[in-house]
């Protein structure tokens, strides 16, 4: 993607331990129906449809670029989606382990809209990025951890 002289990408990351296998949490991650269970309810996240392009109740349209055993890719489809909170968003998933614990790593670029304004909520949404993916570690680790996800 080519971007507009001035534009910022921004760059954030989540790791964290769930002690369930790689295969598990690999099967886990790769049934789009888990971001149900691991986005917080204030969100209201409700997958619509999934084919090449998955789409969210709230009109987030992404599509996954990259996929390979323990990484994918997925990045927001700027044109199709209404009013995005972002103008770039791509997300890449790592997963490393063995049979006792994985390590999930999530790696995002992002870029806010509306340029110098919108560079003004960067760290705001930065911090809102932390909460969610604190809360979707601690979902992960309680649906793989102690439920015994199947």
């Amino acid at each position: 993607m080519l971007w507009e002289e001035g534009t910022e990408i921004n760059s954030f990351s989540s790791i964290f331990d769930v002690h369930s296998s790689l295969e598990t949490v690999w099967a886990f991650y790769t049934n789009i129906r888990h971001l149900e269970k691991i986005t917080p309810p204030y969100i209201s996240l409700r997958v619509l449809d999934t084919s090449e392009k998955i789409i969210f109740r709230n009109k987030w349209h992404s599509k996954i670029t990259f996929f390979k055993p323990f990484r994918y890719v997925d990045e927001m489809i700027t044109s199709e989606n209404e009013k995005p909170i972002f103008s770039h968003w791509k997300h890449e998933h790592i997963f490393e382990g063995d049979e006792m614990q994985t390590r999930v790593i999530d790696n995002i670029q992002f870029e806010l809209p509306l340029g110098v304004i919108g560079r003004l909520f960067r760290q705001y949404a930065k911090a809102k990025l932390r909460n969610l993916f604190n809360y979707r570690a601690a979902a992960t680790k309680r649906l793989l951890e102690q439920e015994r996800y199947i």
